[in-house]
């Protein structure tokens, strides 16, 4: 990893590790600073930060740049037949985060994908749930383990089931961002030799609070 990368994705890190004194010594002085979500959002994602911004200009630039580089990669997508994404879900009694985890997929700015939902024999209303939404959106498909093997069998069921040419996986209490797979399908869409691509993530509480 580089050391900009290493800045950017662990700024403590960076300054901890650093081989000179008075960088370290830095990095405890602005301890409080750098582990603040803002910081890191500033310096992980500037360009959305910009467009975050309260200032209206600083916001306007920045939602100009981004719809600007939007153009470019639905451009990018069509040329590239909108390939199918396959997003696995392995369940297990979450009928509490389920129906909200299935409809950020369905909100979704790339449509082409489909949902195999795995329920490893829950005991509530995980299944009846997810038969619901099933009924209104022919892309999810509900796949029932006929005994409780664990998260791993479910995923490795949900595999085995996939069509798309693309697949990532979704946990039954994740919500997405509603640019996550046209973003993750642009990245490997434009590097053919990269097979594996990752996104941010932010642990939230039952009240969607970051923690």
């Amino acid at each position: 990893m580089s050391k900009l990368n290493k800045f950017r994705r662990n700024p403590e890190r960076f300054f901890a590790d650093s081989r000179f004194k008075t960088l370290r010594r830095l990095g405890l002085a602005f301890r409080p600073l750098t582990s603040t979500a803002i910081f890191r959002f500033w310096i992980r994602d500037p360009i959305w930060a910009l467009a975050d911004s309260n200032r209206p200009l600083l916001g306007r630039l920045g939602r100009g740049y981004l719809a600007r580089v939007r153009v470019r990669r639905l451009q990018m997508l069509a040329e590239q037949g909108h390939p199918l994404i396959t997003l696995v879900m392995a369940a297990f009694n979450a009928e509490q985060t389920i129906a909200d985890a299935i409809r950020s997929l369905q909100e979704q700015t790339y449509k082409h994908w489909e949902l195999v939902v795995v329920d490893d024999k829950s005991v509530d209303r995980t299944a009846s749930i997810v038969e619901q939404m099933v009924a209104t959106d022919s892309r999810i498909r509900l796949i029932r383990q006929p005994v409780n093997r664990g998260a791993a069998s479910a995923r490795n069921r949900g595999l085995a089931e996939a069509q798309g040419a693309y697949i990532t996986f979704h946990d039954a209490d994740d919500r997405s961002h509603p640019l996550r797979l046209e973003l993750q399908l642009e990245a490997l869409l434009a590097n053919p030799s990269v097979v594996v691509c990752v996104c941010n993530s932010q642990r939230e509480d039952g009240h969607r609070r970051p923690v």
